[in-house]
C-alpha cells in the first residue's frame, strides 16, 4: 500500500501537469498542425509561378549558356534544365567575400540569399558586393522582367 504522502504528491503533480499543460481551450495544441507554415518551401500555391523550363528557355539557355556550356568560360554548365538545376540549386557559391561567403547560388524560396540573383543584379539586396562582374558577362544586364522571371522560379521553390 502506498503512503498518504506519496498519493498526495502524485495527485498534486498530476494536477499541476494537467492545469499548466492544457491551459486555455486546447486549440494551441493543434495550431501548428492546422495552420500553414509561412516559411514552407515550396509554398503550397505555386500556380502561375515561373517554371525551370520557362527560365531555361528565356534565360539560362538563351543567355547564360553562351558562356556556361561545354566549351564556354563559365565554371559550370547551364545549357540544359537538368544541368541548370544540378549546378545552381543548393550549390554553394565560390565567392570568398565576407558578404557572400557561404551563400548558395540558388536558395529555394529565398531570393535575397540566392547569389545568382546578386550576380544578375550586380549586388546583394542591401548593396553587398559580389565577387567579379555582373552577369551576363560581355552582354547588357538582364531586364527587370527577365530577373523577375528567375526570382519567381526561386520564390516558388526552385523546383526542377
Amino acid at each position: 500500500m502506498r503512503s498518504p504522502l506519496f498519493i498526495l504528491i502524485s495527485a498534486l503533480g498530476l494536477t499541476v501537469a494537467l492545469t499548466h499543460g492544457c491551459a486555455g481551450d486546447g486549440s494551441a495544441l493543434f495550431d501548428d498542425v492546422l495552420e500553414p507554415d509561412p516559411d514552407m518551401c515550396p509554398p503550397e500555391d505555386t500556380a502561375g509561378a515561373p517554371t525551370l523550363a520557362e527560365v531555361q528557355a528565356a534565360i539560362f539557355g538563351d543567355v547564360c549558356s553562351i558562356c556556361h556550356d561545354a566549351s564556354g568560360i563559365g565554371p559550370f554548365r547551364l545549357d540544359t534544365e537538368e544541368e541548370s538545376f544540378q549546378n545552381l540549386v543548393g550549390v554553394p557559391t565560390a565567392c570568398t567575400l565576407p558578404d557572400c561567403e557561404g551563400l548558395n547560388l540558388v536558395e529555394p524560396c529565398d531570393v535575397d540569399r540566392s547569389y545568382l540573383i546578386w550576380k544578375l543584379e550586380g549586388m546583394g539586396p542591401e548593396g553587398q558586393q559580389i565577387e567579379g562582374d555582373q552577369m551576363p558577362l560581355f552582354f547588357p544586364p538582364l531586364s527587370e522582367g527577365e530577373i523577375d522571371l528567375v526570382r519567381g522560379w526561386i520564390e516558388a521553390g526552385a523546383q526542377p
